[in-house]
């Protein structure tokens, strides 16, 4: 080249390099309207290539998919992920946005607009991800953080929440679980939080557990009942229902009251239908003169005076069960009987209990200590017992109670 030319020569490739770099940096703003993007290159284009690079300045946001068309060669779409339509706001008014062409299409390289709200698992990850970290030590690695930084917190805000979603019968989108924490108080030095399980249940979704300082399921009333507590409105194992054995134990009765100031009986009513244990329990019961303390159990129908069988012994005499089960061999005026009686359901179907127990009079002489076994098999659930006597005498001192499990 001639010396002459050599200065217009490093001219020209100057300006090639100015073109080029104002169409890359992003500084050129689009045209165009309605996911139409238009563009005009400081370069000069008559096509299209793969590997060509245009950056602009997004003068719209999109609603949906989109075109861009630089210096009128072709409208063509903008894809991400690759081969993916835009969706709506993936370009925001003001964005920086660098596309590249690949032959066919125009490729978006630079971050999308907007968080996707789901990804497509097939088209962009494998089915199975996993987040792994290689470190040795005690620290929890990895960690996965979701920080919602409110300036303003309050007692029940969700901090953040995983849903997983799944189609039903009609492929319609349910949201069938989520995992969330929620904070129950957010003051300082005291702040608390409960993670909530929430599933679809009969087509409505709704809390099922939360585990706070305790843990509580949906139904049971009262919320977290504090450190080391489960509250629920029932454990089962197996099928049977578990019951704490606080909530079995009736108000104690005063024998001298009687069950209505009769002095001479204390029914016991509504006990619930899932009851599998019944303890009866006596302390100082005595009657007026020589009659025995008698049991009689009841369902629905009322009380039933027949069909009980077992004995009831002491020292000195055995008595066989007919009407009742009868709590002592025999009666001794004023004595005071201690002890309990145990009823236990052998067989749900068929409503028969097991009676067992010791009493105990509070003196040492013979016949002191009566022994009961029995068996009576009802009409229908047991729902009361009544504890009476076996003629005509009435009570005269102690306490009864029984304990429900």
């Amino acid at each position: 080249m001639a010396p002459s030319g050599v200065n217009d020569a490093g001219r020209a490739d100057e300006g090639l390099l100015a073109r080029w770099h104002k169409d890359t940096n992003g500084s050129v703003a689009s045209t165009g309207s309605a996911d139409a993007y238009v563009v005009a290159a400081n370069q000069t284009l008559s096509a299209y290539y793969d590997g060509l690079e245009i950056a602009f300045d997004a003068n719209f946001a999109n609603t949906g998919a989109a075109t861009l068309n630089v210096d009128a060669v072709s409208a063509d779409t903008i894809k991400k992920h690759g081969d993916t339509d835009l969706a709506a706001n993936d370009i925001k008014v003001g964005q920086k946005v660098v596309v590249i062409h690949d032959g066919t299409n125009w490729q978006m390289v630079s971050p999308l607009g907007n968080e996707a709200a789901s990804v497509d698992v097939a088209n962009v990850f494998t089915a199975t991800q996993q987040v792994k970290s290689t470190d040795a030590g005690a620290n929890a690695a990895p960690i996965f953080q979701l920080d919602r930084e409110s300036a303003s917190p309050l007692a029940n805000d969700i901090l953040g929440a995983i849903d997983f979603i799944g189609r039903d019968s009609v492929a319609a989108a349910v949201t069938y679980g989520r995992l969330d924490f929620r904070i129950t108080d957010p003051t300082n030095l005291t702040e608390s939080a409960a993670l909530e399980i929430r599933t679809f249940v009969a087509g409505t979704a709704g809390v099922r557990a939360s585990v706070g300082d305790g843990l509580w399921m949906a139904g049971a009333t009262g919320g977290d009942q504090a450190a080391g507590t489960i509250n629920a409105t029932a454990v089962y194992d197996d099928g049977n229902q578990i019951h704490a054995l606080q909530d079995g134990l009736q108000t104690k009765v005063d024998a001298t009251n009687g069950g209505a100031n009769d002095l001479t009986t204390i029914d016991f009513t509504g006990i619930r239908s899932d009851a599998r244990r019944i303890t009866i329990l006596f302390e100082d019961v005595s009657l007026s003169i020589t009659d025995e303390i008698i049991v009689e159990l009841g369902d629905a129908g009322g009380f039933e005076q027949t069909g009980y069988q077992g004995s009831v012994s002491n020292a000195a005499v055995a008595v066989n069960f007919s009407t009742s089960f009868q709590v002592v061999a025999q009666g001794v005026a004023a004595a005071g009987y201690h002890g309990s009686m145990i009823l236990t359901l052998m067989d749900a179907s068929t409503f028969t209990w097991i009676a067992q127990g010791t009493v105990a009079r509070d003196d040492t002489t013979s016949g002191a200590v009566n022994s009961i076994a029995g068996s009576k098999s009802l009409s229908d659930v047991l729902t009361q017992i009544r504890i009476t006597r076996n003629g005509t005498d009435t009570f005269d001192g102690g306490n009864i109670n029984i304990l429900v499990e």
